[in-house]
């Protein structure tokens, strides 16, 4: 079973071929990392009169569910269709991740900006700690945002998901940004978004 979006076909996991972990391919594919750009999938969310954080329902899918917490990603550009692909794959593989947050709301947003500006007691006029993005600029709110959890919680520069995740992801249209990766002073493994598979170079997105 598969959608068109945009021309392009994403197949579901019954139609994709399994993906196999191989020790050779990892120094070619570490040595370059895939990334991309989200806007042009914002910009048709923009067009069609949706913004950041009001997303509809009929917009968004769940595409998993954890203590009571739905994990819902956007439809445009087949992301939703591409993050369960890209679970199945890891499931396949014997790697365990699944969605820790997605889609956030503007009010969600807003909240988590306010708190963690306030994580120094008595002084909430600083910026946000852990980095958080403006409410109304995060790719969380345009539903094209997963911070992702593995076996052991949420992702650490150490964990195992996280190098399936950089040789395989790209493949699903699922990269991690620049200002995102282990090294960087902001560095969230956690963070991945969604650009579309052909668009899997440049730069990506904002904080989370």
């Amino acid at each position: 079973m598969g959608r068109i979006v945009g021309g392009l076909t994403i197949l579901l996991v019954a139609a994709m071929a399994p993906v196999v972990l191989v020790a050779g391919a990892i120094g070619a594919m570490a040595s370059a990392p895939a990334s991309g750009s989200s806007s042009a999938l914002v910009t048709q969310l923009q067009a069609a009169g949706y913004e950041n954080g009001r997303l509809p329902d009929g917009q968004l899918t769940v595409v998993s569910e954890r203590l009571g917490y739905q994990c819902k990603v956007a439809k445009v550009g087949g992301a939703d269709l591409a993050w369960m692909a890209l679970a199945a794959a890891a499931e396949r593989d014997g790697v365990a991740i699944e969605g820790g947050w997605c889609y956030r709301t503007y009010e969600a947003q807003a909240a988590a900006w306010n708190s963690r500006r306030c994580y120094i007691p008595g002084n909430c006029d600083g910026d946000p700690y852990p980095p958080t993005a403006r409410p109304g600029t995060s790719m969380h709110g345009w539903g094209l945002a997963v911070d992702i959890w593995g076996a052991s919680g949420l992702l650490g520069c150490s964990s195992p998901e996280l190098l399936w995740l950089q040789l395989f992801a790209p493949r699903f249209g699922w990269v991690h940004p620049e200002w995102a990766r282990c090294g960087q002073p902001g560095a969230e493994p956690w963070h991945w978004e969604y650009v579309g598979t052909d668009l899997v170079s440049g730069e990506v997105g904002d904080e989370e």
